[in-house]
């Protein structure tokens, strides 16, 4: 009788490491001349809400650079070499490059 109250703690405590999950930032970038588009990460946040507003703020100071434009939540950068990317916001879970290479 007292494994099965061992099993019920241990499986009452398993839930609630499942409950919490970080937030990524990450951007996807791409040129003109090379349409391959590459993920970076940005930065790690605990919540959702600090994960958007950081992502607001990004846009922001984009737009402020002289020779950038936002187009439909896309950062289009025309001075230098010419770069186009997006931003969002991921769980951690969630990996946009996809599965690691062995």
């Amino acid at each position: 009788m007292k494994w099965l109250a061992v099993c019920v703690l241990v499986l009452s405590f398993v839930g609630f490491g499942e409950a919490a999950c970080a937030w990524v930032l990450w951007t996807e970038t791409w040129t003109e001349r090379d349409p391959t588009r590459t993920w970076s990460y940005i930065s790690a946040h605990t919540t959702q809400a600090e994960c958007r507003a950081s992502l607001n703020r990004m846009y922001e100071d984009e737009a402020r650079k002289p020779g950038t434009t936002i187009r439909d939540a896309i950062v289009i950068r025309r001075q230098g070499s010419p770069v186009q990317a997006t931003l969002d916001c991921l769980p951690d879970t969630i990996d946009p490059r996809g599965p690691a290479k062995k």
